[in-house]
C-alpha cells in the first residue's frame, strides 16, 4: 500500500524497475492511492513486473461518501444510484450490483 504524495514514490519505483519480475507463480497487488499523476511510476514499475494494481479514486470516492453522511445525515448517499454517478465522474468502474 502506498499512501504517498505525489511522485515520492519515485525512488522506489526505479528500484523496483531494476528488479527482476517476481517469478513466485503470485499476482501481487498494491494500493496506490496516488491520483496525480496517475498512473504512478511506482504502479507502472509494478505492473511491469506481473503485479495487479488498484488506485486510489476508487478510495476517495467512498471516502466522499461516507464524508457526505457525516456532514449532512442523509444515508441515502451510500445509494448505488449517488456511488454511480461519483464513480463515473472521476473514471471509476462501477462494481457490480
Amino acid at each position: 500500500m502506498s499512501t504517498l504524495p505525489p511522485l515520492a514514490a519515485d525512488g522506489i519505483a526505479d528500484e523496483l524497475a531494476r528488479l527482476a519480475p517476481a517469478d513466485d507463480g503470485a499476482r501481487h497487488v498494491l494500493l496506490d492511492v496516488a491520483y496525480d499523476p496517475w498512473p504512478s511510476r511506482l504502479s507502472a514499475a509494478w505492473e511491469a513486473r506481473g503485479g495487479l494494481v488498484l488506485h486510489g479514486l476508487e478510495m476517495l470516492v467512498y471516502q466522499a461518501v461516507e464524508q457526505i453522511v457525516l456532514f449532512t445525515g442523509r444515508e441515502d448517499a451510500r445509494s448505488r444510484e449517488v456511488i454511480d454517478v461519483m464513480c463515473d465522474s472521476v473514471g471509476v468502474p462501477r462494481r457490480a450490483a
